[in-house]
């Protein structure tokens, strides 16, 4: 994006920020080739005695990786500090990023055989979905920012004498069923660093936003395990682009520590397609 859309954080930032961009733009540019198809099928398989066989029509997927592509180039190229012109400069920058995304759309319709328009979606429809996605996120930066200047305040609790959720579960045993539910950890890794955020946090009962934070995350390790992938809490933070679980588990808890950009990026890591998330997840561990 241009200079003037995004602040000059500094050389080694900015760099980062590229960097950020460039992965963002490789791992989608090869998720949408994947989709497009032979928009003339039968003539340019005329005479073979055995075409390849057409792949099914999947508009809502097409539409589905767009989005998630969008979203995905504003989160990382968000790097505002708050002031008060951050809801100018948060639009300005949907602008430029919704400019980015058609330009590589438009690039690939114009090939001369496989194009995603064999899906039945048309650039315009393509253009709504870009600009919606990108509506959405200005509107869950802002209301981020909103939620960290006013915390909720905490409910009152009733206290645990637990010192460590690994304790909890080694008191209660395997079969306790909401002593697992509670720590919803799935191997050592998570499990120590929920340890952390335990003793740091004032109480282990959480309210009931954190509870329906839970849920979401529940329901979207359901959701891809219904795919045959089965995927763990850190799966979603690493899809998130942290290497640590601690904004993860604040999100989860619905802290008010949690920052406007961990809010947003693990909101649109939830909204994603089983399919999309997986192939991002399996790009980012080849790397390691």
């Amino acid at each position: 994006m241009d200079d003037l859309d995004r602040p000059t954080l500094g050389l080694r930032v900015d760099a980062e920020i590229e960097a950020a961009l460039y992965e963002v733009e490789t791992s989608y540019w090869e998720q949408l080739r994947e989709m497009q198809w032979f928009i003339h099928a039968d003539s340019v398989f005329l005479g073979l005695n055995n075409p390849p066989q057409p792949p099914p029509k999947l508009p809502k997927r097409v539409l589905s990786i767009i989005a998630s592509y969008a979203r995905a180039l504003f989160d990382t190229a968000q790097k505002y500090p708050r002031d008060p012109k951050l809801p100018r400069k948060l639009r300005q920058l949907a602008k430029s990023t919704s400019r980015r995304v058609m330009a590589v759309l438009v690039r690939l319709e114009t090939a001369p055989y496989n194009r995603l328009e064999y899906h039945g979606v048309t650039l315009s429809e393509m253009r709504k979905t870009v600009d919606e996605a990108l509506r959405q996120a200005v509107q869950d930066h802002l209301q981020g920012l909103a939620s960290d200047a006013h915390p909720q305040p905490q409910e009152p609790t009733t206290t645990m004498n637990v010192q460590s959720t690994s304790q909890l579960v080694s008191t209660v045993g395997v079969k306790a069923g909401p002593a697992k539910q509670l720590v919803h950890a799935t191997n050592e890794e998570e499990l120590t660093a929920m340890d952390a955020e335990a003793k740091a946090s004032p109480s282990i009962i959480q309210n009931s936003k954190t509870t329906g934070r839970r849920d979401a995350i529940d329901a979207f390790i359901s959701k891809v395990a219904e795919t045959g992938r089965k995927i763990t809490r850190k799966d979603i933070w690493t899809v998130a682009g942290y290497k640590d679980s601690t904004e993860f588990q604040r999100y989860q808890r619905h802290d008010a520590r949690t920052t406007a950009s961990a809010t947003s990026n693990f909101k649109r890591v939830l909204s994603m397609h089983p399919g999309d998330f997986i192939a991002l997840l399996e790009k980012q561990t080849a790397r390691k």
